[in-house]
């Protein structure tokens, strides 16, 4: 069966109206903050974006479509691409950006919620344009397509196979089974954390507009750069206690959270992937702390304590907030976080990396295979939480660690050319693939990317793709079965 082209154009047209919509938000804060110029980009950029997709979307719209799965794969990528496109124009005619190239990466790192910038003064930048950059990054935490899911199947476009593409782990097959109410739930819980957590830190000494801006990045998990210093430039302890809280609370499976509504807690916080994501944090955060405290890094065990904890709660939710002088901070500790980075948070949250359900997984398969080799004629299943994997899902669980890996060395190979040192191209493939955004080296121009090549910038572009879409959507792509059988 043949791509159906018709009806991946029909999809593009709605993301081309969905990623027009949310320049709303800039072109209400240009008014308020009264950026007129800004407000008139915003205009000639969203209008004409509007009306060209809502044009492709009735030109090309069809009774009774169905997503086939092939055409889901395609269709998710193509979005992701084309609202980025779209989204760098914002960047581009406001004058912050001289090449679109640039500015393509800065909005693949709002909407994939990675962490990175090119802007290494923000206040060069219209605040508009950050505002914008911010809502970008809070709408990419739910996932475009997962916003579009409620609407696309009253349009008669089937969108199952849209979010076998955006979602992660063991929860695909609930996703398939009750598509619209979950998005719904997703949505209101997704929701109820933004609104909750701006309504804490607008009683701290921050104004709204950084209330919003802080809000929309941390319960994204995506990036904290409004100020110089990052979290540390607000110099507010509460804010920091605010923010990590909620970036742990967006890390966390959302698919898990109706639980809490219907009180059924021991089910919640005995689920296998929570328990483990809180452990692997708890001791990390014990960990970092403790070595900070050996080295004397900080002048204080608390400041320390302070530090190792939010630096701790940066990488693993892959939330990228800066702490203050990490770069210094002992080796063992940096490639430690670094490990922490690349697994990530829970599957169907907003935080990117391997996951902690896959790592559960290969963790349970380690432990079946030494326990075989002992006893050879024993039948042991892989179990997670008390509960057996099929050997389907083990093997799709082995081999999107395998293309993970492979990725990351190829990309290191490849990013080398720029010629840096082994840990700052490691951090920086890690950092794109995983969406955290944060980087170790020594380097001010890898520490906002200003200094890579164009090539770069766009291959990092595609990484950060990568990662958003969970590897495999991707890299599938570019086998040539896929494109021979049919789906």
């Amino acid at each position: 069966m043949k791509i159906q082209k018709n009806l991946i154009l029909n999809v593009l047209g709605i993301m081309m109206v969905l990623t027009g919509v949310t320049m709303v938000g800039g072109l209400l804060s240009a008014l308020l903050l009264r950026e007129f110029s800004m407000a008139v980009v915003f205009l000639a950029t969203m209008i004409p974006m509007v009306l060209v997709g809502f044009l492709l979307y009735r030109i090309t719209k069809r009774k009774n479509q169905v997503l086939k799965m092939r055409d889901g794969l395609v269709a998710t990528t193509l979005c992701w691409v084309f609202a980025i496109a779209l989204a760098a124009m914002p960047f581009m005619f406001s004058g912050a950006f001289t090449s679109y190239i640039d500015a393509v990466f800065e909005a693949a790192t709002s909407i994939t919620t990675t962490g990175a910038t090119l802007i290494a003064d923000t206040a060069t930048v219209p605040k508009s344009l950050m505002f914008w950059k911010a809502f970008l990054n809070w709408f990419g935490g739910i996932g475009i397509l997962l916003l579009a899911i409620s609407i696309l199947p009253a349009m008669g476009v089937g969108a199952a196979n849209l979010v076998s593409a955006e979602t992660s782990g063991n929860s695909l097959s609930n996703i398939r089974n009750r598509m619209r109410d979950i998005a719904k739930r997703i949505f209101l819980i997704y929701l109820i954390l933004t609104v909750t957590e701006y309504l804490l830190l607008i009683f701290s000494e921050l104004g709204i507009y950084d209330s919003l801006i802080l809000t929309f990045q941390s319960v994204g998990n995506g990036e904290q750069i409004h100020t110089g210093g990052g979290m540390m430039g607000y110099g507010n302890i509460y804010v920091e206690v605010v923010v990590a809280l909620f970036c742990i609370l967006s890390a966390l499976s959302f698919i898990n959270y109706p639980l809490l509504f219907k009180k059924r807690f021991r089910e919640f916080f005995s689920e296998p992937e929570f328990r483990m994501f809180i452990t692997v944090l708890a001791v990390l955060i014990v960990v970092v702390s403790t070595g900070l405290i050996a080295a004397h890094t900080y002048g204080s065990p608390g400041e320390a304590l302070r530090q190792g904890a939010l630096g701790s709660i940066a990488f693993t939710t892959t939330a990228g907030f800066q702490t203050e002088g990490f770069d210094e901070w002992p080796q063992f500790i940096q490639w430690l976080l670094l490990f922490a980075m690349a697994i990530g948070g829970c599957s169907a949250s907003t935080s990117g990396g391997i996951k902690m359900v896959r790592l559960s997984v290969l963790f349970s398969v380690i432990k079946r295979n030494v326990y075989k080799r002992v006893h050879p004629n024993a039948v042991v299943s892989v179990k997670v939480g008390g509960r057996a994997i099929s050997d389907d899902k083990v093997s799709m669980i082995i081999t999107f660690t395998l293309v993970y890996i492979l990725i990351t060395i190829f990309s290191c190979i490849l990013l080398s050319l720029e010629n840096y040192d082994m840990k700052s191209t490691v951090s920086t493939v890690i950092s794109m693939l995983s969406n955290t955004g944060t980087t170790i080296s020594n380097h001010p121009g890898i520490e906002y990317f200003s200094d890579f090549s164009p090539f770069s910038k766009l291959y990092m572009v595609i990484l950060m793709i990568t990662g958003r879409l969970e590897v495999m959507t991707v890299f599938l792509l570019f086998m040539p079965a896929f494109w021979r059988t049919s789906k």
